[in-house]
């Protein structure tokens, strides 16, 4: 059983974030050369995300290729209010 606490998952359908990548998309400013040409952004916004899910002692990662995807894109689990493994 979970300890008391939620699980968010959250899914696109975009084009994926590269496995050596994951760490950095969380980089402030950080835009993938894969999508800097083709997507509108700053980087900014998974960066502010960890800030904030950190400062609510919380946890977000990437599980592209695991979870429950029901798309082809990427999975970002955050994890609130709950004991971290």
């Amino acid at each position: 059983p979970l300890s008391p606490g939620a699980t968010l998952y959250i899914e696109d359908n975009g084009p994926g974030i590269l496995t050596s990548e994951r760490d950095k998309v969380f980089e402030r400013g950080y835009r993938s050369e894969t999508v800097q040409d083709t997507v509108d952004g700053s980087g900014l916004g998974l960066a502010i995300a960890r800030e904030m899910i950190s400062r609510m002692g919380g946890r977000i990662d990437v599980l592209q290729g695991e979870g429950p995807s029901k798309l082809d894109g990427t999975t970002l689990r955050i994890i609130l209010f709950r004991d971290q493994e």
